[in-house]
């Protein structure tokens, strides 16, 4: 959990700064509550699968 808290801040630091960053992270802190994707949309982000 504190693995996807850190990935999702640094995630947020990179949307914030601009342009289109591609990440990438393990398929276990994608899904789920606490997950990476989870934490970013409470914190408003839209995150879509492609």
């Amino acid at each position: 959990y504190d693995r996807n808290q850190a990935m999702a801040a640094r995630t947020a630091e990179l949307l914030e700064q601009g342009g289109k960053p591609f990440v990438v992270v393990g398929a276990g802190h994608l899904i789920g509550a606490g997950s990476v994707v989870d934490v970013l949309r409470t914190q408003g982000y839209q995150v879509e699968r492609l």
